[in-house]
């Protein structure tokens, strides 16, 4: 059986972008990205606008996943940096509860 894990697992997909000066792939981890607009327990969408990325070294045809990257849409500012999924799943749904209280404010 042949598990496929990774975006870049599947023949079909390819990175949303290549940095050109050290050739570190950075593919969309769908599940975080999902993550961040997902409804909250009391059925609020989320007010987070992020994409999750992989962050992946390429030595000959072996990926090797270096971290996670959590960026922001609006400002493209770098939010949060991990390799443990579990720790980015917890500062995002630390980070929309923070904007959900933030909103309810203004």
């Amino acid at each position: 059986m042949n598990i496929k894990l990774f975006p870049w697992d599947h023949e079909d997909n390819k990175p949303f972008w290549v940095n050109p000066s050290n050739g570190f792939e950075w593919w969309i981890d769908r599940s975080l990205t999902d993550y961040c607009e997902k409804e909250d327990a009391s059925s609020n969408k989320r007010p987070l606008k992020a994409v999750c990325f992989f962050v992946v070294e390429v030595d000959k045809d072996k990926r090797n996943p270096l971290t996670r990257v959590l960026v922001d849409l609006k400002s493209n500012r770098v939010l949060k940096s991990t390799k443990n999924f579990e720790e980015m799943a917890a500062y995002i749904d630390k980070l929309g509860i923070y904007l959900q209280f933030k909103n309810e404010e203004e």
